[in-house]
């Protein structure tokens, strides 16, 4: 369902559940860890909410709206942050952006005509968020080539941890996103019941 003129309330549902879903595994595994901005847990939180986002705006084509949502998450995600660097421009950026990418990635792949059922559109979320937050210590890495490679063992195991993790926020997303379109198909999208009074074909009395 990809409807132009979706109801907005759609929209808010599908961003919630899916950003809960990623929170509540990362709140399950990393307790409240999940919450402060100076913990590698946090990634569930600030990752998660990208991910909703971005997934709300596309599947209710409101791609711009979207956009709009994650640079207002950016602003709010870095003065989140208690002593503020420069360096922290590039790393939320580069989290953000990727996430979004990452859930176009998904979107187009489960489109496939090999993509069936829930369960492969879920394992298919965690290899593209996986893969994605590990590269994003890839790109962040590029940046500063000079200090990455005097410390290459320690980039190694960031991006194996962000591999990892990234996993972990993608499947249970990708749940979210599953619950999601079914919870809106049953309890969101249900036509209106039809009353006598508006029964189809009555025409009012003149």
């Amino acid at each position: 369902m990809n409807n132009p003129n979706e109801p907005w309330n759609n929209t808010f549902a599908r961003a919630l559940i899916v950003t809960a879903m990623g929170i509540l595994l990362g709140a399950a595994l990393y307790q409240f860890a999940v919450f402060s901005p100076a913990m590698k847990a946090f990634q569930f939180s600030m990752n998660s909410l990208s991910i909703g986002i971005m997934y709300a705006a596309l599947k209710s084509r409101r791609l711009r709206d979207g956009l709009a949502a994650l640079l207002v998450w950016y602003v709010i995600l870095t003065g989140l942050m208690e002593e503020f660097n420069s360096w922290l421009l590039f790393l939320n950026f580069a989290y953000i952006g990727g996430m979004a990418c990452a859930v176009v990635l998904h979107q187009r792949a489960v489109k496939s005509p090999f993509v069936h059922g829930p369960v492969l559109r879920i394992i298919l979320a965690g290899a593209a968020i996986g893969v994605v937050n590990g590269l994003v210590v890839v790109v962040l890495a590029v940046l500063i080539w000079n200090s990455a490679l005097a410390h290459m063992s320690s980039i190694m195991a960031a991006v194996y941890f962000n591999l990892q993790i990234g996993s972990l926020i993608g499947l249970s997303t990708g749940l979210g996103m599953e619950l999601a379109e079914y919870l809106i198909g049953k309890y969101l999208d249900r036509p209106a019941e039809v009353t006598p009074e508006t029964t189809p074909g009555d025409s009012a009395a003149v």
